[in-house]
């Protein structure tokens, strides 16, 4: 969608696509909510779920959403944007051999909202569960993490140029996820 407004993306399937499901608002006031998907195996280069420029006073929702591997990341912000990104609900998990970055990725953006989601990958230690770049920390709660097969830590994120591999150290520097867990869901 692009400088779209008010509109709903719900119970599709999306398999074997490139940017299963992605929003550009062109930095102006666009309202979208992405609700009730599965996404599977978003093609190299895509995350499942994007969300481009937003401007200020616009919100994108999305819930209840599956996410199952993608060669990019889950959800990710891959534009500068200053709307609100609400992420709940949601179930994503990537596999040993998808995702080249983060399950979430937020390179850009500012008022994100993430709570109750489920954050899985499969892989070794060197993948990531969690990663902020060059966007303001997100408000983040009541989540589950967990990477199986990861070796010594089944948490691995990542903020300011450092990883962290523990929810405590994790929560100590952002301030957020004291009600989170790790742990296979």
């Amino acid at each position: 969608a692009y400088k779209s407004d008010n509109w709903i993306v719900e119970n599709c399937v999306s398999t074997d696509d490139d940017d299963a499901i992605h929003t550009d608002a062109g930095s102006t006031a666009s309202n979208a909510i992405i609700r009730y998907n599965r996404i599977y195996n978003a093609k190299p280069g895509s995350s499942a779920i994007g969300v481009g420029s937003l401007a200020a006073g616009a919100t994108i929702k999305v819930y209840y959403n599956l996410i199952v591997n993608a060669s990019g990341e889950a959800f990710s912000s891959y534009s500068m944007n200053n709307g609100s990104v609400l992420v709940y609900n949601n179930t994503m998990y990537l596999d040993k051999v998808s995702g080249t970055n983060g399950v979430v990725y937020l390179e850009h953006g500012s008022n994100f909202v993430f709570k109750n989601n489920i954050i899985v990958r499969d892989g070794s230690n060197l993948k990531t569960l969690f990663a902020v770049l060059s966007t303001d920390f997100p408000i983040s709660n009541y989540n589950q993490f967990y990477q199986s097969n990861a070796g010594p830590s089944s948490f691995r994120t990542f903020y300011k140029g450092s990883y962290y591999t523990a929810l405590a150290a994790w929560t100590k520097v952002t301030s957020q996820d004291t009600k989170s867990q790790v742990g296979d869901p």
